[in-house]
């Protein structure tokens, strides 16, 4: 996935996944979980907000809120499956509702 605002790039990222993948078997990859997601939240309004509106870094052991160079963020999550995947992901979403 490769995002731009204008001709500013904001997030590259590459997922490889599966047999075929260095590192696939490894327990730093999904730690045991079968379910990655992540969601890109782009607001321009955030390059001239106030520092205290913008969003601010959030993790857990298994999500994680993460502020990209730019007026985006970057959300990801990992769950045991893609409904608790989705509320997790959710729960990050509401939280940069209220944070902002």
């Amino acid at each position: 996935m490769r995002v731009t605002l204008g001709d500013r790039p904001l997030h590259d990222q590459e997922l490889i996944v599966g047999p075929g993948a260095p590192g696939w078997d490894g327990t730093a990859v999904l730690g045991g979980r079968r379910a990655a997601g992540a969601a890109l939240v782009v607001d321009p309004e955030w390059d001239s907000a106030e520092p205290r509106h913008r969003p601010t870094t959030t993790t857990s052991a298994d999500a994680a809120l993460l502020p990209l160079d730019g007026p985006a963020v970057l959300l990801t999550a990992l769950a045991h499956d893609a409904l608790t995947l989705r509320r997790r992901l959710d729960s990050l979403l509401t939280g940069l509702d209220r944070g902002c």
